[in-house]
Protein backbone atom coordinates (compact mmCIF):
# COMPACT_ATOMS: atom_id res chain seq x y z
CA UNK A 1 0.00 0.00 0.00
CA UNK A 2 1.49 3.07 -1.36
CA UNK A 3 1.45 6.15 1.05
CA UNK A 4 -1.70 7.93 -0.95
CA UNK A 5 -3.44 5.06 -0.60
CA UNK A 6 -3.33 5.11 3.34
CA UNK A 7 -3.67 8.97 3.29
CA UNK A 8 -6.98 8.32 1.34
CA UNK A 9 -7.95 5.50 3.68
CA UNK A 10 -7.46 7.98 6.77
CA UNK A 11 -8.67 10.50 5.02
CA UNK A 12 -12.20 8.93 4.58
CA UNK A 13 -12.39 7.60 8.09
CA UNK A 14 -11.56 10.97 9.46
CA UNK A 15 -14.31 12.33 7.49
CA UNK A 16 -16.54 9.48 8.54
CA UNK A 17 -15.54 10.28 12.27
CA UNK A 18 -16.43 13.58 11.86
CA UNK A 19 -19.69 13.46 10.40
CA UNK A 20 -20.93 10.82 12.86
CA UNK A 21 -22.20 13.06 15.31
CA UNK A 22 -23.99 14.54 12.68
CA UNK A 23 -25.72 11.57 10.76
CA UNK A 24 -26.36 10.37 14.71
CA UNK A 25 -28.49 14.18 15.28
CA UNK A 26 -30.07 13.33 12.19
CA UNK A 27 -31.04 10.30 13.01
CA UNK A 28 -32.26 10.99 15.96
CA UNK A 29 -34.40 13.97 14.91
CA UNK A 30 -36.23 11.85 12.43
CA UNK A 31 -37.08 9.03 15.31
CA UNK A 32 -38.35 11.87 17.23
CA UNK A 33 -40.75 13.20 14.61
CA UNK A 34 -41.77 9.42 13.54
CA UNK A 35 -42.56 9.25 17.52
CA UNK A 36 -44.19 12.42 17.88
CA UNK A 37 -46.56 11.53 14.78
CA UNK A 38 -47.23 8.01 16.33
CA UNK A 39 -48.10 9.02 19.33
CA UNK A 40 -50.67 11.96 18.59
CA UNK A 41 -53.98 11.51 18.38
CA UNK A 42 -56.30 11.93 15.24
CA UNK A 43 -59.56 13.15 15.04
CA UNK A 44 -60.18 10.05 13.52
CA UNK A 45 -59.25 8.27 16.34
CA UNK A 46 -60.84 10.16 18.91
CA UNK A 47 -64.18 10.22 17.42
CA UNK A 48 -63.96 5.97 17.48
CA UNK A 49 -63.19 6.56 21.17
CA UNK A 50 -65.73 9.10 21.90
CA UNK A 51 -68.62 6.51 19.92
CA UNK A 52 -67.21 3.62 22.59
CA UNK A 53 -67.81 6.01 25.26
CA UNK A 54 -70.92 6.69 24.23
CA UNK A 55 -71.96 3.29 23.26
CA UNK A 56 -71.54 2.79 27.27
CA UNK A 57 -73.17 5.74 28.41
CA UNK A 58 -75.11 8.24 26.13
CA UNK A 59 -78.29 5.45 25.49
CA UNK A 60 -78.64 5.52 29.83
CA UNK A 61 -78.12 8.94 29.47
CA UNK A 62 -80.76 9.49 27.17
CA UNK A 63 -82.77 7.16 29.28
CA UNK A 64 -82.68 9.07 32.28
CA UNK A 65 -83.88 12.23 30.24
CA UNK A 66 -86.99 10.27 28.77
CA UNK A 67 -88.07 9.25 32.96
CA UNK A 68 -87.33 12.63 34.24
CA UNK A 69 -89.09 14.42 31.39
CA UNK A 70 -91.97 11.57 32.00
CA UNK A 71 -92.03 12.11 35.98
CA UNK A 72 -92.60 16.17 35.42
CA UNK A 73 -94.90 15.46 33.27
CA UNK A 74 -96.73 13.45 35.78
CA UNK A 75 -96.70 16.06 37.96
CA UNK A 76 -97.69 18.73 35.84
CA UNK A 77 -100.43 16.54 35.00
CA UNK A 78 -101.43 15.99 37.95
CA UNK A 79 -101.45 19.55 38.61
CA UNK A 80 -103.92 20.39 36.00
CA UNK A 81 -106.30 17.97 37.06
CA UNK A 82 -106.73 20.00 40.36
CA UNK A 83 -105.03 16.61 41.93
CA UNK A 84 -102.95 16.38 45.16
CA UNK A 85 -99.46 16.31 44.71
CA UNK A 86 -97.64 13.88 47.29
CA UNK A 87 -94.29 14.69 48.46
CA UNK A 88 -92.85 11.36 46.96
CA UNK A 89 -93.97 12.03 43.31
CA UNK A 90 -92.61 15.53 43.66
CA UNK A 91 -88.90 13.66 44.64
CA UNK A 92 -89.22 11.00 42.27
CA UNK A 93 -89.44 13.69 39.26
CA UNK A 94 -86.60 16.16 41.32
CA UNK A 95 -84.88 12.70 41.45
CA UNK A 96 -84.91 11.69 38.28
CA UNK A 97 -83.78 14.80 36.96
CA UNK A 98 -80.79 14.46 39.13
CA UNK A 99 -80.47 10.87 38.03
CA UNK A 100 -79.78 12.23 34.00
CA UNK A 101 -77.79 14.71 35.41
CA UNK A 102 -75.13 12.33 37.01
CA UNK A 103 -75.31 9.95 33.91
CA UNK A 104 -74.20 12.92 31.48
CA UNK A 105 -71.88 13.98 34.30
CA UNK A 106 -70.64 10.45 33.84
CA UNK A 107 -70.53 10.20 29.81
CA UNK A 108 -68.74 14.30 30.03
CA UNK A 109 -65.83 12.80 31.91
CA UNK A 110 -65.13 9.97 30.01
CA UNK A 111 -64.43 12.32 27.10
CA UNK A 112 -62.68 14.46 28.79
CA UNK A 113 -59.94 12.06 29.48
CA UNK A 114 -59.52 11.03 25.84
CA UNK A 115 -56.57 12.56 24.33
CA UNK A 116 -57.22 15.39 22.36
CA UNK A 117 -56.01 16.31 18.83
CA UNK A 118 -54.36 19.11 18.15
CA UNK A 119 -54.77 19.41 14.34
CA UNK A 120 -57.06 22.22 13.34
CA UNK A 121 -60.43 23.63 15.34
CA UNK A 122 -61.26 19.62 16.08
CA UNK A 123 -59.83 20.69 19.83
CA UNK A 124 -61.73 23.52 20.04
CA UNK A 125 -64.93 21.59 18.71
CA UNK A 126 -63.92 18.61 21.90
CA UNK A 127 -63.98 21.83 23.97
CA UNK A 128 -66.98 23.11 23.20
CA UNK A 129 -68.85 20.06 23.63
CA UNK A 130 -67.33 19.32 26.52
CA UNK A 131 -67.79 22.52 28.22
CA UNK A 132 -71.56 22.17 26.61
CA UNK A 133 -72.67 19.15 28.26
CA UNK A 134 -71.51 20.23 31.69
CA UNK A 135 -73.29 23.15 31.30
CA UNK A 136 -76.32 20.95 30.66
CA UNK A 137 -75.60 18.65 33.67
CA UNK A 138 -75.04 21.21 36.31
CA UNK A 139 -78.71 23.14 35.13
CA UNK A 140 -80.40 19.44 35.15
CA UNK A 141 -79.09 19.15 38.72
CA UNK A 142 -80.26 22.51 39.89
CA UNK A 143 -83.79 21.56 38.04
CA UNK A 144 -84.09 18.45 40.12
CA UNK A 145 -83.12 20.38 43.32
CA UNK A 146 -85.46 23.51 42.98
CA UNK A 147 -88.44 20.58 41.73
CA UNK A 148 -87.59 18.60 45.33
CA UNK A 149 -87.73 21.82 47.19
CA UNK A 150 -91.31 22.39 45.56
CA UNK A 151 -89.55 25.92 44.16
CA UNK A 152 -91.71 26.55 40.85
CA UNK A 153 -90.37 29.61 39.96
CA UNK A 154 -86.77 28.61 40.46
CA UNK A 155 -87.25 25.15 38.91
CA UNK A 156 -88.96 26.70 35.75
CA UNK A 157 -85.75 28.66 35.38
CA UNK A 158 -83.80 25.67 35.02
CA UNK A 159 -85.99 23.94 33.24
CA UNK A 160 -85.56 26.21 30.36
CA UNK A 161 -82.43 26.45 30.46
CA UNK A 162 -82.26 22.96 30.19
CA UNK A 163 -83.99 23.44 26.72
CA UNK A 164 -81.94 25.64 25.77
CA UNK A 165 -78.35 23.88 26.86
CA UNK A 166 -79.99 20.71 25.67
CA UNK A 167 -79.98 22.35 21.64
CA UNK A 168 -76.23 23.72 22.48
CA UNK A 169 -75.07 20.72 23.78
CA UNK A 170 -76.61 18.61 20.76
CA UNK A 171 -75.58 21.02 18.12
CA UNK A 172 -71.74 21.22 19.28
CA UNK A 173 -71.60 17.40 20.03
CA UNK A 174 -72.67 17.18 16.09
CA UNK A 175 -70.05 19.11 15.32
CA UNK A 176 -67.61 16.67 16.81
CA UNK A 177 -69.27 13.58 14.08
CA UNK A 178 -68.94 11.21 16.94
CA UNK A 179 -72.45 9.65 15.92
CA UNK A 180 -72.87 7.34 18.89
CA UNK A 181 -72.94 10.30 21.06
CA UNK A 182 -75.64 12.08 19.47
CA UNK A 183 -78.01 9.68 19.31
CA UNK A 184 -81.20 9.32 21.36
Amino acid sequence: MTAEEDQDDSSILARIRSHTGWWLAAAAAVAGVVALLASVTWPYEWRAKANAVCDRRALRFWAAVEDSGDSLEALAEKGKLGGNVQDAEVRKAGVAYREAAAKLSDLIGDLREIDRPWVGKFPDKVEKAVNDGSKLSRSMYFAGRQIMLRNPDEAKRHLDDVQKLTKDWETSSRALEAERCTEN
